[in-house]
């Protein structure tokens, strides 16, 4: 029983980390960050404000809030810079 449980666990987290990928792979106003650009483009005084969630792609948590992320980040255009950057 408890493999079961495990092999449920790992598949449910398999489509959560796919969920946020398929969002991030198509047309989005979000900001993909990295560690190695993070410095360079986050700069307020030379690119505005920003709004950055740090997200790990199998937390379940992470998964729900990425579409209202989304939404954030439509709402936001040419306002701020909505973000996003895998911890």
């Amino acid at each position: 029983m408890r493999a079961i449980s495990f092999i449920l666990v790992c598949l449910a987290f398999s489509a959560l980390s796919k969920e946020i990928s398929e969002i991030l792979s198509k047309p989005t106003p979000i900001v993909i960050l990295t560690e190695e650009d993070f410095n360079g483009k986050v700069n307020p005084s030379e690119t505005g404000n920003w709004f950055i969630m740090f997200y790990i792609p199998n937390c379940p948590h992470c998964k729900e809030a990425m579409p209202l992320w989304e939404e954030f980040a439509y709402q936001q255009v040419g306002k701020v810079n909505v973000a996003v950057i895998n911890a």
